[in-house]
């Protein structure tokens, strides 16, 4: 595995994390508003009970405070379900026996009809028709009841079904965001280890002899082929100040002809071109900083500004350096302009080893000096 592919990974648990997430809050808001609905109805009914029976009274002291200010005490509340079971099934018996009696002298007791002569509870036709009443009673009730067993059985049955999908919801959600951290520190120490393995890599480059060697020879050829596009300019410099020295001569002479004005611009031409083409070498090889680079062929002059300071430095015949002369581009003199006038003059003027004919790149390693220690000042 790679960088880049370390840094997928991350995207993606970023984008997995934040999914998860957004996906566990909107589980714990459902389960919220249910078990809010839920306490809705229950509170509802509770309200209902209270208003329409005497048994089920609330403590609370107004029916709207009910579900803020009420406590409900869970312990004794399947007890008092019980209780209140068993005394609603009586009520329950206690009013089919009063309605099967009703129906039974309605159906049997009429205006046309006479009374029936039933000497006491234990008369055979008593006795049969509540045996009757009582078998149909039985029957749809424990009808009912068994209906009623069922749907109970299939709530739970289905809650139970409900809570555990929650519970496992919730545990895999758990599990997830656990397995995304363990990721994430996995990554971290993918990380830490290709940052070491790179390290290494470098200190056994940076080492290493045979790279050595190569940066050398690489270094070593640029130099070379920098020497000789140098060694190329100077021999074209020479030239054209060689050309426009003598067009300078011959500025002198009184009997200019047609011809020579003709040369006077080629030889203008020239030292333009020659002017450009130092510029770009210059800029190119020493310093991006070099300005307003000129060459002055008639009193042999060349000059240049770099890092706020104007240098000016005149050549011999031979293209000897005959005289430096340092100010700042607003043409004033100071103590650093003196002090690298002084500095250039030392090594420059009145050396025989730096002459032109010693060292015909005198005039490139001049400047390259000035760029230095105009950048040290």
């Amino acid at each position: 595995m790679n960088y880049s592919s370390a840094k997928v990974y991350e995207k993606e648990l970023n984008a997995l994390i934040a999914e998860t997430t957004q996906t566990s809050e909107q589980l714990l808001r459902e389960q919220e508003q249910k078990i809010e609905s839920t306490l809705n109805e229950i509170i509802q009914s509770v309200k209902s009970m209270a208003q329409e029976n005497d048994l089920v009274q609330i403590t609370s002291d107004s029916m709207d405070d009910l579900g803020n200010n009420t406590m409900i005490n869970l312990e004794d509340f399947q007890k008092n379900i019980q209780s209140s079971t068993k005394l609603l099934e009586i009520l329950k018996l206690t009013h089919l026996e009063q309605d099967a009696l009703d129906y039974f002298l309605r159906y049997t007791i009429t205006s046309s009809t006479t009374l029936l002569e039933l000497q006491s509870i234990q008369d055979p036709k008593f006795v049969k028709l509540q045996k009757e009443v009582t078998s149909l009673e039985k029957g749809q009730i424990q009808n009912h009841l068994d209906e009623i067993d069922r749907i109970k059985s299939d709530i739970n049955k289905l809650n139970g079904k409900i809570s555990t999908s929650t519970n496992q919801l919730n545990q895999l959600h758990l599990d997830t965001t656990n397995d995304i951290d363990d990721c994430f520190t996995l990554l971290k120490n993918l990380d830490n280890l290709e940052n070491v393995q790179l390290n290494q890599q470098k200190t056994n480059l940076k080492n290493d002899p045979i790279m050595e060697t190569y940066n050398a020879w690489q270094s070593y050829n640029k130099d070379i082929q920098r020497l000789n596009d140098l060694k190329e300019e100077e021999k074209q410099y020479g030239k054209s100040l060689k050309r426009a020295t003598e067009l300078t001569n011959n500025r002198s002479q009184s009997n200019v002809s047609a011809n020579s004005s003709s040369n006077l611009a080629e030889e203008m031409k020239v030292i333009n071109a020659l002017n450009k083409l130092l510029f770009s070498s210059l800029t190119n090889n020493i310093s991006k900083d070099i300005t307003n680079f000129l060459i002055n062929p008639d009193d042999k002059s060349i000059q240049f500004a770099v890092s706020n300071f104007q240098i000016r430095v005149n050549l011999t015949e031979s293209n000897n350096i005959l005289k430096i002369n340092v100010s700042r581009l607003n043409g004033a003199t100071n103590l650093a302009c003196q002090k690298l006038t002084k500095k250039l003059g030392e090594k420059y003027l009145r050396n025989d080893s730096l002459s032109s004919n010693n060292n015909p790149l005198v005039i490139f390693a001049f400047i390259d000096d000035v760029v230095k220690d105009t950048e040290s000042l």
